[in-house]
């Protein structure tokens, strides 16, 4: 079950799940959303793990991109990004994990 429910969320990812904001209004995937409504949705357990997922897959490939060692988890990601946004309502949360990539550089292993 578990296996069934990693692989539909990330089905779901890579299709860009479409995230809604309103009524009138829709967004897709990670790169539209501000951090109020990742404020919001990461209330539901199921739109958390798809963040998640969605900033595990970034960070990954910013890595290996950079070539950079960390000593860091997603929980730490996740708790980085929740006190950013909610002191940052009004930012993209791309803005965010931008912010956070810029913040993990600092903390490479040398």
């Amino acid at each position: 079950m578990k296996i069934e429910r990693t692989l539909l969320l990330t089905a779901i990812l890579l299709f860009v799940l479409p995230i809604t904001v309103s009524a009138n209004t829709s967004y897709y995937g990670s790169v539209g959303v501000s951090c109020v409504t990742y404020i919001d949705g990461i209330a539901d357990e199921d739109i958390a793990y798809a963040y998640d997922m969605w900033v595990a897959g970034f960070v990954t490939g910013t890595n290996l991109e950079k070539k950079r060692a960390l000593t860091t988890t997603s929980e730490l990601h996740n708790a980085w990004l929740k006190q950013y946004c909610e002191n940052n309502p009004l930012d993209m949360f791309l803005t965010a994990v931008m912010k956070l990539n810029k913040e993990l550089d600092n903390r490479t292993l040398k």
